[in-house]
């Protein structure tokens, strides 16, 4: 307390001798009245908060914006997507002509089946050596041989399995040929248009069997089927265009279970 004491009088005596400095002063200089009258309170009220330890008020804090440009992730571009080449998962076989189907490669091995055109059958082997394909049989369970030459494969054929040829049977079946002695007589050609060569024939055949519904007349060398007969038809006589003066003819009987042989003849020009 007693120094607060002090401090105010110690503060009113510098008071009064500014005072009367600046009395004296404005007494003898006009050019001081410009001054401003409370800059000796100015400074005592200075003086005082100085001494009461007055501290200036703390700056104010300044925030600065963040003013740089956003950050952008880039965003993925799609890609294409791959292309696959798609391959058929079951391998079939269609023919262009009915082909029998048998227990192995050959007219030996005994016929089972048959595939007929526009029926397609499902391919599970093959044989390389004999252009022959074993196929789920087309009218029953199991399988059989099916003879590559009227033969068209859809599928990957890389990789069935390669069978192994049947042993051979050592018995020949006891049924008789549908048909047997198949020929063609009065064989004559001629000379047509584009050097086409045109072919004039009369097949002969016999008949061997009663379970036959039908048969089928095919030039075999065009896959093509000419004619079809009654059952009980024994010879057909046929006009055909061929390039080299040859052609291979066939004979097919039939009956509901399908072909039941197919018998064929080459007819050349004489």
């Amino acid at each position: 307390m007693m120094k607060i004491k002090i401090s105010l009088q110690y503060y009113l005596i510098v008071f009064l001798i500014i005072t009367t400095a600046c009395s004296v002063t404005g007494s003898d200089t006009n050019s001081q009245d410009t001054e401003h009258p409370n800059l000796a309170l100015t400074i005592t009220a200075q003086a005082f908060l100085l001494e009461h330890g007055s501290q200036p008020s703390a700056q104010p804090t300044i925030q600065v914006q963040d003013t740089s440009l956003p950050a952008f992730t880039s965003t993925p571009q799609p890609t294409s997507a791959p292309e696959f080449t798609v391959t058929p998962s079951v391998t079939t076989v269609t023919v262009t002509l009915d082909t029998n189907c048998r227990t192995g490669p050959g007219t030996q091995y005994e016929q089972i089946d048959a595939l007929l055109v526009g029926q397609p059958a499902k391919v599970v082997g093959k044989n390389t050596s004999t252009s022959y394909w074993i196929i789920e049989k087309p009218n029953g369970s199991g399988t059989c041989w099916l003879w590559g030459q009227y033969a068209t494969v859809s599928g990957n054929t890389s990789s069935l399995t390669e069978y192994a040829i049947p042993a051979t049977p050592t018995t020949i079946p006891t049924a008789v040929a549908a048909i047997t002695e198949l020929q063609a007589i009065n064989i004559s050609c001629s000379q047509e248009e584009n050097n086409q060569i045109g072919i004039h024939a009369l097949l002969l055949w016999r008949n061997n069997s009663n379970d036959v519904s039908g048969i089928r007349i095919y030039n075999v060398s065009q896959a093509t089927m000419l004619e079809l007969l009654l059952p009980n038809t024994t010879n057909f006589e046929f006009f055909e265009f061929t390039e080299d003066g040859t052609v291979i003819m066939g004979v097919q009987p039939f009956n509901s279970n399908g072909p039941i042989d197919q018998f064929e003849i080459t007819v050349r020009c004489p």
